[in-house]
């Protein structure tokens, strides 16, 4: 079984010591840096999971930036790598704004879950609390 903690510093689990002497590095009684105990859940959260930057520009709506509109469709650009976080209304050019893709995330987390979706891929669900269905970018299809 896992432990429910790892350490903040490198991920590693952790456990107590014996006889409630603070918590050690499982199977490592010398680790290199002190250990920092966190959640493993917050940690994994805590991780990066795109393939961009945190600062990466990337395509959004002022509806969706505004929460006028949740995040229903995630596209993945073939052709530069690039994302596009979308609500029901769409790509509408005048609604366009670029942000950084923290923003993105910080607005709504749930994004992560199709943060690995490939280049020319896209993710859509009907509604805040649906599932993200995964496709082949019909613009990307020979």
């Amino acid at each position: 079984m896992k432990s429910p903690y790892v350490c903040a510093v490198c991920g590693r689990s952790i456990m107590i010591g014996r006889h409630g002497s603070g918590w050690r590095h499982t199977g490592d009684g010398n680790p290199d840096h002190r250990v920092q105990k966190i959640a493993r859940e917050e940690y994994e959260q805590a991780q990066w999971p795109f393939d961009q930057a945190e600062n990466c520009a990337v395509f959004t709506t002022a509806h969706v930036m505004t929460g006028q509109e949740p995040i229903l469709r995630v596209v993945h650009d073939l052709d530069d790598h690039g994302w596009q976080f979308l609500g029901a209304s769409g790509a509408i050019v005048a609604e366009a704004m670029v942000v950084a893709l923290s923003e993105v995330v910080d607005l709504d987390s749930s994004v992560r879950k199709v943060a690995d979706i490939p280049p020319g891929w896209c993710a859509e669900r009907s509604s805040m609390e649906g599932d993200w269905v995964r496709t082949r970018n019909k613009s990307t299809r020979g």
